[in-house]
């Protein structure tokens, strides 16, 4: 299984990964990543010599818009398609051991350290994906590191963290999540809540991260066995946190319980790039928990992997999707035939639909109305 440099190289040898050069942060990054990722087979996009920025600042996005790269970043056979992708990650995901990670002294993430005034974050290019974004975002395909005061184990959790100063930037959490469990041991006792953020992520890291695996274990034990190797970590030096010592950018510092300090974030275009996302509650500016730095990490070559929440289905969300149908089929095999029932219908559909289908014109073809009369069905039924 290769590493994100490693498949980015593969990606540029085979023609699945393109480069632009010259983008604009604000204007044009969102925009490319949008028209390239609405056709089929859309190549992944690595923008370099972003204006206003030192050559080597990168952004990569659209990482998981087919099944092949979808399939070579989660360690699968990329020749298969459709239903049989769906059941070989499931496979890999049900065959679960713990591979605790590797605790190491150095790696690439330690190569440049900058703390207290040296902090800077606007020098990385995060862009303004969409044109009604409330802000800069370094985060959307992150993991967010912390641990549980009562257990010790090590949480790793996605979020949208948006730049609101040079030192300091703002991660908002859904409520219910783990991370803001965690964070609200913390809070309750007035304690700020150490935090990591990590920015160009192994994929394989990022897709246990975005399961919500069951609380207490660690997604770095569960990635460890989905890729046959512990996962090397070093302790950040201000947290004490693990840290991917192969990530490109981390940033470290504490979540302040949110009544004593706060921004406003957002909004931001989520999953459904509409208007009408900016009228839902997630489209909302809001106050949220705000990180302040005390150091970040970068490598020699920076990257932040970037999800535009696009309204293209990505093939990599059906991870999420596959966790989920996992516990059905647990269900299923406990007898409940509720679970069953939905079951078959996220199984056919996530195979059908999530993975999105070229049409002959070169168009796309999602498939959402036979679903919703199913899921109509299953409601009608109790």
């Amino acid at each position: 299984m290769r590493n994100l440099r490693g498949l980015i190289d593969h990606w540029l040898g085979n023609g699945q990964l393109k480069i632009v050069e010259g983008a604009d942060a604000d204007a044009d990054i969102g925009a490319v990543a949008e028209v390239s990722g609405s056709g089929a087979e859309p190549p992944a996009l690595l923008f370099d010599r972003i204006k206003g920025y030192l050559e080597g600042y990168r952004v990569l996005i659209n990482m998981f818009q087919t099944q092949c790269r979808t399939a070579e970043a989660l360690g699968v056979d990329d020749t298969l398609r459709g239903a049989s992708l769906v059941n070989a990650i499931r496979k890999r995901m049900e065959d679960h051991k713990p591979v605790p990670p590797k605790l190491v002294m150095a790696g690439p993430i330690t190569e440049h350290i900058q703390r207290g005034k040296d902090i800077d974050v606007f020098k990385f290019p995060a862009p303004k994906i969409h044109k009604d974004d409330g802000g800069k975002y370094i985060g959307t395909q992150d993991a967010v590191i912390t641990k549980d005061q009562e257990g010790g184990w090590v949480n790793l959790g996605t979020a949208r963290v948006q730049v609101q100063e040079p030192d300091l930037v703002s991660i908002y959490i859904s409520p219910g999540k783990q991370t803001r469990l965690i964070a609200e041991q913390y809070w309750t006792k007035k304690q700020a809540c150490p935090v990591a953020v990590v920015c160009g992520i192994e994929p394989i890291l990022f897709a246990a991260a975005s399961l919500g695996l069951p609380w207490g274990v660690s997604e770095y034990d569960f990635a460890g066995n989905v890729a046959g190797r512990p996962f090397e970590v070093v302790a950040g030096e201000h947290t004490g946190l693990p840290i991917p010592a192969h990530a490109e950018i981390v940033l470290e510092g504490e979540m302040p319980p949110p009544d004593v300090e706060s921004r406003p974030e957002g909004p931001f275009g989520e999953w459904r790039l509409l208007c009408l996302g900016y009228a839902s509650g997630a489209g909302h500016s809001r106050q949220t928990r705000v990180l302040p730095q005390r150091s970040y990490h970068h490598c020699r070559w920076r990257f932040e992997d970037l999800s535009p929440r696009q309204l293209p289905v990505s093939a990599f969300p059906l991870c999420r999707n596959l966790e989920r149908a996992r516990k059905m089929r647990r269900h299923r095999r406990e007898g409940c035939l509720a679970a069953r029932i939905r079951n078959e219908i996220l199984t056919s559909h996530l195979a059908a639909a999530a993975l999105r289908r070229p049409r002959a014109s070169g168009g796309t073809r999602r498939i959402g109305r036979p679903r919703r009369r199913l899921l109509g069905s299953l409601r009608n039924c109790g």
